[in-house]
């Protein structure tokens, strides 16, 4: 039911406010209450792809100004977000693709800036205020946090040291000391052994390979399939492939066995049988499917698995290949109706799924080709898995990325727990990549750029230096609380949603016994706290 609502008793009861002026949407609704006077509220209305109207009320919604508007939102009307007013509530700050003011109180005069002029990065996700200072206002965007004095009058980044980098994927070299990785909004970057990665080629980044046995051969891709190859190590890019059908991290696999073989897709699965130069349609989508994932056989070419975007007369399908994509024989049998994000192949007839959305399970086995699946997500949480990775040496170990960082099983799934290495928080981790001479496994963020961690070593220790190698400042898993924490009787304790966990024992080690595993924040009068609790 699009619209807005609104509760007069603490959220118990809701009405729908009806004079609004749209009751159908696909786009979101942003809302802002002026802090020195509440009855102040302003909103941006927004279809999927563009902004329709500014609406303002000076008594709770019951009387409304709709105010016609530039297209504030564009073509990210169901993504962007981030409004707020200053002080008197006379000037409004949004935040679409690009940021907006209006400082004539008519609230229909918004300047557009010019994202390069002030020095802010597009795509807005929020805009707060200091409490003691409205005027004072910082900006969450694709490109990190910003900040200005003045509302809006001049800008400056707060990023100094701080990592934003929102990778889709990438691909090293196996000595990985070469590698090129795919940015959300900030084209594609390239990797030379240091952490001073060098932009190249354009748009959004996204799926990437490099040839192993000439590594001046690299291929990269930017939204929508806008496929490209280059022979000196990216100085100089050749446009291969466009179809502007394709989903827009559109798949791109370079063959493990035969690197002449490469595969894509859109509606269309495309082959490439001489290095990239030249790619054929060699199958069609049934249903016209986007294709979303591709991955080929380590040892065999003409052997891959393939995933499809649902459409409105087809759910997401798993679909299996055997002749180098001529033919699609659909396997998703028992699978629930949700995207299938990664596949890993083991063999000729165990594979490994990973699946977003909520609801159900995140990760499945089969054993036969793909006939029927079963479920290993065990104590996962319900949440998106992006990514996973089987190491090559010992099918037990899984890992997998997810929306709140990296699990790991050494059991086949019987068992997950919780890692985030290196300092890294819980965050969304999009790609797995090994590192084959390195015996590393690169992690790549979407929001915190890359890292590596050594999946053999740091992490598969004995059972009580695992549980201490997560222990870092203020960081503590929930068996190696320290003593003074223990003792705590006054303190709250947040899970990564926000949400209060009750507190109704004293002794932390008790409460953790009770809850499920993930990443809280303990906060007491003197001290604040990440806590890690893993089955």
């Amino acid at each position: 039911d699009y619209g807005i609502f609104k509760s007069m008793n603490s959220g118990e009861t809701w009405t729908k406010v009806n004079n609004i002026g749209v009751e159908k949407g696909q786009g979101r609704i942003m809302l802002s209450i002026n802090k020195n006077n509440p009855n102040k509220i302003y909103g941006l209305i927004s279809d999927t792809f563009h902004s329709l109207f500014f609406i303002r009320s000076n008594d709770l919604l019951n009387n409304i100004t709709i105010h016609s508007i530039p297209d504030i939102a564009s073509y990210q009307g169901w993504y962007v977000k981030g409004i707020i007013s200053n002080q008197d509530g006379k000037e409004v700050l949004i935040g679409g693709v690009d940021l907006f003011l209006d400082k004539t109180g008519k609230f229909n005069s918004f300047v557009r800036f010019q994202m390069g002029d002030i020095g802010l990065h597009s795509d807005f996700h929020d805009i707060i205020a200091n409490p003691n200072d409205a005027a004072k206002v910082y900006f969450a965007t694709d490109g990190g946090i910003f900040r200005s004095d003045d509302f809006g009058r001049s800008f400056y980044s707060c990023n100094s040291g701080l990592n934003t980098s929102q990778f889709y994927s990438a691909s090293f070299t196996d000595n990985g000391d070469f590698g090129i990785g795919g940015l959300q909004d900030n084209r594609s970057a390239i990797y030379s052994g240091t952490t001073n990665w060098i932009l190249t080629h354009l748009g959004d980044g996204t799926s990437s390979a490099i040839n192993t046995l000439d590594k001046n051969i690299i291929f990269c891709s930017s939204q929508n399939l806008y496929l490209s190859k280059s022979i000196d190590k990216g100085k100089n890019w050749t446009n291969k492939l466009i179809d502007p059908e394709a989903c827009f991290v559109t798949p791109f696999k370079m063959s493990p066995s035969n690197e002449n073989v490469l595969y894509t897709g859109s509606t269309k699965l495309y082959k490439s049988t001489d290095n990239g130069n030249h790619f054929t349609t060699v199958s069609l989508m049934p249903d016209s499917v986007v294709i979303n994932t591709i991955e080929v056989s380590s040892i065999n070419s003409e052997f891959l698995l393939l995933s499809s975007l649902p459409n409105i007369i087809s759910k997401p399908k798993l679909y299996k290949s055997l002749d180098g994509g001529k033919t699609l024989i659909n396997i998703t049998s028992t699978l629930p109706d949700r995207i299938i994000s990664d596949i890993c192949i083991i063999d000729n007839l165990e594979y490994i799924v990973s699946l977003t959305g909520f609801g159900t399970d995140h990760i499945y086995r089969t054993l036969d080709g793909g006939l029927s699946w079963f479920s290993i997500d065990s104590n996962l949480p319900d949440i998106p898995i992006h990514t996973i990775w089987v190491s090559p040496f010992n099918p037990d170990l899984i890992f997998a990325g997810s929306d709140l960082g990296l699990y790991f099983s050494d059991n086949k799934g019987k068992n997950w727990r919780s890692i985030n290495p290196n300092g890294i928080d819980a965050i969304s981790i999009y790609d797995l990549v090994y590192i084959k001479n390195e015996r590393t496994l690169a992690i790549l963020t979407h929001g915190r750029g890359a890292y590596k961690i050594d999946p053999f070593g740091e992490i598969l220790n004995t059972e009580t230096k695992t549980k201490r190698k997560f222990v870092t400042q203020n960081f503590y898993t929930s068996d190696n609380l320290p003593l003074e924490l223990l003792k705590q009787s006054q303190g709250q304790l947040f899970n990564m949603n926000g949400q209060l966990i009750n507190m109704v024992k004293n002794n932390l080690a008790e409460v953790f016994s009770n809850i499920t595993s993930g990443v809280y924040l303990y906060n007491s009068q003197n001290t604040t706290f990440k806590i890690l609790k893993y089955n």
